[in-house]
């Protein structure tokens, strides 16, 4: 079933699609399709062949890895608006690189990699949108081993805490966008370290935490921890 054109404002918000011609558009539309998955599911597993790239329209997506011993790296949690698996799209016989597992119910746009590939050949706005999208995504990875290999548990957390704050905000609140031991996972941190490390930042009174919903109470003086840790 296709996607209908009623989708498209809403799907040219994403980079790799804002300089499709409304011709464009409509063929690529006609060969997707608007998907709906729930809690729990796999959407694909590593080693999968690969015929479609998705964007998640509601609901969140976690990407992951699977070691040799079944301990689980959680690589990646896509929220509404965020795209992925368009960079295997340029591999032939290519398979899915990691597993992706729907963290809730959730509807995904599906897009035919074949279809868009013939539309970057044809034109180029396309392709160049497409390397500019995964070069963004190139450069946030190469930060992620920077934090992983260089810096502190603390030093990922908190890092990862101030990623929510809105600029020029002295304190502010927000929900995890997953449970905390997908955060753990997502920041290579042991899950006990993370309670510990939640633990310390409220004694030292800059955060306050319910659950998943964390109040940050000092942005600045948040930001001159992360400085020392």
């Amino acid at each position: 079933m296709s996607i209908s054109t009623a989708f498209t404002r809403e799907i040219r918000r994403s980079p790799i699609f804002s300089s499709l011609d409304n011709n464009n558009m409509k063929k690529i539309l006609a060969a997707s399709s608007l998907i709906l998955k729930e809690e729990g599911e796999m959407l694909f597993s590593k080693g999968d062949s690969v015929d479609k790239f998705y964007i998640v329209r509601n609901g969140s997506v976690r990407l992951f890895l699977l070691s040799s011993d079944g301990n689980e790296k959680t690589v990646n949690i896509l929220r509404p608006g965020d795209s992925f698996a368009e960079a295997m799209m340029f591999a032939d016989e290519a398979a899915y690189p990691v597993n992706s597992h729907i963290l809730e119910d959730s509807e995904l746009f599906a897009f035919c990699n074949k279809t868009y590939r013939e539309i970057m050949h044809e034109n180029t706005d396309a392709a160049f949108a497409v390397m500019r999208d995964l070069s963004m995504r190139l450069q946030h990875y190469v930060q992620e081993i920077d934090q992983l290999c260089l810096h502190t548990a603390t030093h990922r957390l908190i890092s990862y805490l101030l990623g929510f704050a809105p600029a020029d905000k002295p304190s502010y609140s927000f929900t995890l966008p997953t449970k905390k031991n997908m955060v753990a996972s997502m920041l290579s941190i042991q899950r006990e370290t993370l309670s510990r490390i939640f633990s310390k930042l409220k004694k030292e009174k800059l955060i306050e935490v319910d659950g998943t919903n964390i109040n940050i109470l000092n942005t600045d003086k948040l930001r001159e921890k992360l400085s020392c840790s």
